[in-house]
């Protein structure tokens, strides 16, 4: 008598019957903070000018003239993330205005939104929902804030090299004659000085004993 061997299998088995490489890449899309995943893959360059901070400062958002409670979560010098439960449309320009951390005076930020992320209850623990949102413009105090934070602040100037004296104008030149004492030997010379006695004294000075000046003549 024949008998019907039924094995009941997992579903979830069943349907997750992927090759390894299938696995593999779905894994690396699951892992990870969703923020980064699909179109935030920016080159090295642009991570470090984009350092983000991780900050949690309140803040208000404003989608169409309405204001409403939001919370900043990460800032950089060319965006912020924004956890809200709003669902904007990516390009949406929106306004943020939050108060930085020793300051009396809140300030306006205007961005455009570069992605929203919806966070499935789950995932809460691990992430949240919101805006990642592109910076079109931000009063200094904000970049400043940024820098502080990142540690982006620019290197101090290396100290300038002492300058050199300025070198001494060149004296005037002046050709001196000389003739030999006892002898019929002259010779003419060439020599910067102040003066003609000067110029004198310098050539007598080179000639050494047994000389006398004839003429002095500036050139």
């Amino acid at each position: 008598m024949s008998t019907d061997r039924k094995t009941d299998s997992d579903p979830g088995e069943t349907g997750d019957r992927r090759s390894g490489k299938d696995r593999r890449s779905g894994d690396r899309g699951r892992s990870g903070d969703p923020r980064r995943s699909g179109s935030d893959r920016r080159s090295g360059k642009d991570r470090r000018q984009g350092r983000r901070v991780k900050k949690r400062i309140p803040c208000e958002i404003q989608v169409r003239g309405q204001w409403q409670p939001a919370l900043v979560l990460d800032v950089s010098s060319n965006g912020l993330f924004v956890q809200t439960r709003r669902s904007i449309a990516p390009g949406a320009e929106v306004e943020i205005r939050l108060r930085l951390p020793g300051r009396s005076e809140p300030i306006e930020i205007l961005a455009a939104v570069a992605r929203a992320l919806r966070v499935p209850p789950r995932l809460a623990s691990v992430a949240q929902s919101g805006l990642g949102l592109k910076i079109r413009s931000a009063p200094n105090a904000y970049y400043e804030f940024v820098a502080e934070f990142a540690g982006d602040r620019a290197a101090p100037a290396p100290p300038k090299p002492e300058r050199s004296p300025e070198p001494a104008p060149p004296k005037p030149k002046f050709k001196v004659h000389a003739q030999q004492t006892g002898s019929p030997r002259s010779r003419t010379l060439t020599v910067g000085a102040d003066s003609l006695e000067q110029a004198k004294a310098v050539a007598l000075r080179q000639l050494g004993e047994g000389w006398t000046v004839r003429d002095v003549e500036r050139i």
